[in-house]
């Protein structure tokens, strides 16, 4: 009996040891497992943070300097949104590789667009400010100028398809082929791509934005029209929420109304 309790006892021993190995094994890749997520999401995110350095030290040149007051904006030559009876115009300065910019594209312009663009209110006008350490954002913006030397229905859409795919669609092959997906002539497009002169165009644009003050993107001017400028402006920086526009929207509206009512009476 006692011989059997001895045995007993060593098996028990022994099959303790084998779990506990097989547990330390099994904790151990565990472990490992979750180590190596950890890395991965670390890296993405010290990825997400650099990007967003980036944009925080091309930004912040607007810190250290007083903003001028400007009481006048140029419309520029490239196409317009919305009806040419509109009496409001926003013109943003924008840069097809910032993060900002698109997502004012796809959450706050839709609306814009339906309230203010399609009821006739507003015109919406883009100008290219490539900023220096988008390295990608220049190209882009000759990209869709060459669009917009064929068909200003191109340039929108061409506009809209690198927004919506982001700064993985910057890129020649690609501005090509959405060229061709809209019927475009694929030689004098290619030519486009290289001209120097739309590329100086593209260097006016942003000349010019600095002169008004733009420093990072996006940055909207709203105004009243008058000729082929706006005028008693209002600055916007950034992603602003649909809000910020509107308020400042309806106020130009708002004046006009009463600006009409004023005439009626005399």
């Amino acid at each position: 009996m006692n011989k059997f309790l001895i045995k007993s006892f060593f098996v028990s021993v022994v099959i303790v040891l084998q779990f506990n190995t097989y547990a330390e094994d099994w904790i151990t890749e565990e472990v490992l497992k979750q180590l190596t997520e950890v890395k991965q999401e670390l890296k993405l995110l010290k990825g997400e943070i650099n990007n967003l350095n980036q944009e925080v030290k091309g930004l912040s040149l607007i810190g250290g300097k007083r903003q001028n007051v400007i009481n006048s904006v140029t419309l520029g030559n490239l196409p317009r949104l919305g009806s040419k009876e509109s009496s409001i115009a926003i013109v943003e300065f924008s840069d097809f590789q910032c993060p900002f910019c698109s997502r004012h594209f796809k959450q706050t312009m839709p609306q814009i667009t339906s309230n203010y663009i399609d009821t006739n209110k507003v015109q919406y006008i883009m100008r290219d400010f490539p900023l220096s350490f988008h390295t990608k954002a220049s190209g882009a913006a000759i990209a869709v100028r060459c669009a917009a030397k064929q068909s200003d229905v191109a340039y929108w859409a061409m506009h809209e398809e690198l927004f919506e795919n982001g700064s993985s669609s910057l890129n020649r092959e690609n501005y090509k082929n959405i060229a061709e997906k809209l019927k475009l002539d694929m030689n004098k497009y290619s030519i486009c791509l290289d001209d120097s002169a739309v590329a100086a165009k593209v260097d006016e644009d942003m000349a010019y934005g600095q002169k008004v003050g733009v420093s990072g993107t996006p940055a909207f001017f709203i105004g009243k029209i008058e000729g082929d400028e706006i005028v008693n402006v209002k600055r916007l920086v950034g992603a602003q929420p649909y809000s910020s526009f509107s308020r400042v929207i309806d106020s130009f509206l708002t004046k006009n109304e009463k600006s009409v009512a004023n005439l009626i009476r005399k």
